[in-house]
């Protein structure tokens, strides 16, 4: 496992990049978390470095998930999910980002999108795609070939805390949903009895 590696503190959000940030509280590892005096984002800081991250999500997903072998209350969570998406948008190109094992592409698949996915580590994507014969990337998600304005849906389903510049992640998403398209951002609940353990 690469050892853990942290970024200079930030002095600014980064999601609005006001410098009005503060401490905010400790994480069960010690990090401190800061808050944004303006938009109020939570975010650690300092921040972990890429090369710290890419190590981690390497081993993040595991085999059983990359074969499918999801339990079925996570079937059944992202079935709500998806279920809530249809109430708005039903059909036509379905992006998930943060796919991990690819739970949420059979399942959308299965409710008629037409799926591709998304996520940061090579051997996972090329697992789920081979499984389930979809295309699914991987790199960096600003710079991937994908078409402006062509996904009715762009499902994020607890990857937005991931990433160390979540604006950008939301600019993109804006730019790659067609006009008519849904936004589907699921986040943690940090009023949760999980999250006030952490």
């Amino acid at each position: 496992m690469t050892p853990i590696s942290f970024d200079p503190r930030l002095d600014h959000c980064p999601l609005c990049r006001s410098p009005r940030i503060a401490p905010y509280d400790r994480d069960s590892k010690g990090i401190t978390i800061d808050r944004c005096g303006d938009c109020r984002l939570l975010f650690m800081n300092p921040q972990y470095t890429q090369a710290y991250l890419d190590a981690y999500y390497a081993s993040y997903i595991t085999d059983d998930q990359r074969d499918g072998r999801e339990d079925e209350r996570k079937r059944a969570q992202k079935r709500a999910a998806i279920d809530l998406v249809q109430r708005f948008r039903t059909g036509g190109r379905f992006l998930a980002v943060g796919c991990g094992g690819g739970l949420e592409l059979e399942v959308a698949r299965d409710q008629g999108f037409e799926v591709e996915g998304y996520d940061v580590d090579p051997d996972t994507t090329a697992a789920v795609a081979a499984r389930l014969g979809v295309p699914v990337h991987h790199g960096s998600f600003d710079q991937l070939d994908l078409t402006p304005g062509g996904y009715g849906c762009i499902f994020a389903d607890q990857m937005l805390e991931h990433p160390k510049d979540p604006a950008g992640y939301l600019r993109r998403f804006r730019e790659l949903l067609a006009p008519d398209g849904v936004l589907y951002l699921g986040v943690p609940n940090l009023a949760s009895l999980s999250a006030g353990v952490k």
